[in-house]
């Protein structure tokens, strides 16, 4: 539901053009695809939250998403990556 409430904000609210980082992203493939349909300048952030054994949803996301739209985030050392987690 936050994920439909989000887009239809977006669409009216934010020109189309206006180049966009979405931070953090951990939401469905569904959200990315429309984000990156509707949105020529939106690039999605991904943390160390991809290497997560149970971030196997995350992982399909990222592979969905043009390398040049995509940011790497450190977020350290909150979201570090696997084997650094917790450190």
């Amino acid at each position: 539901e936050a994920e439909e409430d989000t887009l239809a904000l977006m669409r009216e609210h934010l020109p189309r053009d206006t180049p966009v980082h979405v931070h953090c992203f951990t939401s469905s493939k569904g959200m990315a695809a429309a984000l990156l349909a509707d949105f020529p300048q939106l690039c999605i952030g991904f943390t160390g939250v991809v290497t997560f054994k149970n971030a196997a949803a995350v992982r399909e996301v990222v592979e969905l998403v043009p390398l040049d739209r995509i940011l790497l985030e450190t977020d350290g050392p909150y979201m570090a990556p696997v084997p650094h987690r917790g450190k």
